[in-house]
C-alpha cells in the first residue's frame, strides 16, 4: 500500500503501461553496452531490469534479464552474451507489442 491507499486498476495498468513503453529504450541501451563491450554495466543494467520487471509482473524479462545477469557475471565469451542479450531484448519487444494489442483493451 502507498500512502493514499491501495492502487486502483487504472493506476496499475498506467504503470504497467509507462513500463512496457520504457523496454524498447532498455533494450537499446543494454544493446548499445554490448557493442562497446562493458561487461560491467551491460550486468549492471541486466540487473536493474531484472529487478524492475519481476516487480511489475513480467516475469519472462525477469527471468531472461536474471540470466544475463548471471551470464555476463560468470563468462567471458561475447557470442553466449550477445545470445542472452538478443532473446531479452526479442521479450522486451513482444512485450511492447502486446500492449499495444492490448491498448484497445482493459489497459486503458
Amino acid at each position: 500500500m502507498l500512502e493514499g491507499g491501495p492502487l486502483d486498476a487504472k493506476t496499475v495498468a498506467r504503470l504497467v503501461g509507462g513500463f512496457a513503453q520504457e523496454l524498447p529504450a532498455r533494450a537499446t541501451a543494454i544493446n548499445s553496452v554490448l557493442q562497446s563491450r562493458d561487461i560491467r554495466l551491460l550486468k549492471e543494467l541486466a540487473h536493474q531490469l531484472k529487478g524492475t520487471a519481476g516487480l511489475y509482473g513480467f516475469s519472462q524479462i525477469a527471468d531472461a534479464a536474471g540470466a544475463l545477469h548471471q551470464q555476463s557475471a560468470e563468462d567471458t565469451d561475447l557470442q553466449r552474451i550477445k545470445a542472452a542479450v538478443n532473446e531479452l531484448v526479442g521479450l522486451c519487444q513482444e512485450a511492447l507489442a502486446l500492449k499495444d494489442e492490448a491498448r484497445g483493451g482493459s489497459l486503458e
